[in-house]
């Protein structure tokens, strides 16, 4: 804050400038939290799927030198679950997983709030 804002404006311009400041800052400082936390949370995410990738890629491992399956036959199911919820994008989305599995939710009824539509997802919590 500059002491030239109260010779150019009057005193209460000059407060009202103050207040909208001192509110810009706390928005500032606000958002700034917000991102570190959006930070965090991707690098845990990102950690969860590392792990995973890993755990899958030794379970993997273990059915191949067992025989109890070959590569040709995961490439074939891959492919098969890939398509599940209609694109062959590498990926599969876990509603159309849920789905396949015959673990759908039941449809919300005509009418009914949007909150009552969505599935509720669990949050974890913070270690």
């Amino acid at each position: 804050m500059s002491w030239t804002r109260y010779l150019k404006h009057d005193l209460w311009t000059a407060k009202e400038f103050n207040d909208m400041e001192a509110q810009m800052k706390r928005r500032a400082a606000g958002e700034r939290r917000s991102r570190a936390d959006v930070r965090d949370s991707i690098e845990e995410l990102e950690a969860e799927m590392g792990f995973l990738a890993l755990m899958n890629r030794a379970m993997l491992q273990v059915l191949l030198d067992h025989g109890l399956c070959d590569k040709a036959r995961i490439t074939q199911l891959m492919r098969h679950f890939d398509t599940l919820d209609g694109e062959a994008d590498g990926g599969l989305d876990s509603a159309a997983l849920a789905g396949d599995l015959g673990l759908a939710p039941e449809p919300a009824p005509e009418g009914a709030p949007e909150a009552a539509k969505k599935p509720k997802v669990r949050k974890r919590r913070r270690r």
